[in-house]
């Protein structure tokens, strides 16, 4: 019997470059479909789809064919790119130039 999950997606973001990457998508997309009412949003950011061509037939199969709480999502990038969202940093600003005029409370170390 499926733990019910229906509130929850999980959300994975992958890129399929070894055969360890391709083993390890599809344990985790038997294991969550197959014990857990619940969706699955799967994206790959590749130059190709690896997904529907290798690891799609294996989880169809797994299933029994019941992947209708599997949404794949693909991105066609270059794979020189890291996968997933790109973070833009705010510059750092300066360190003040100013002297700190906060009262010394003791000049004793504190141990």
């Amino acid at each position: 019997m499926k733990q019910d999950l229906k509130d929850v997606t999980f959300i994975i973001p992958i890129r399929i470059e070894s055969k360890d990457r391709m083993r390890n998508v599809v344990t985790v997309l038997c294991y969550l479909l197959s014990n857990f009412e619940t969706k699955v949003i799967l994206k790959e950011v590749d130059r190709e789809s690896v997904f529907k061509q290798y690891v799609l037939p294996q989880v169809i199969e797994y299933l029994d064919g019941d992947v209708s709480n599997l949404h794949h999502i693909f991105e066609e990038s270059d794979p020189d790119d890291p996968p997933g969202v790109t973070f833009v940093f705010p510059p750092v600003p300066p360190a003040p130039t100013t002297k700190s005029k906060l009262p010394v409370v003791s000049e004793e170390p504190v141990i």
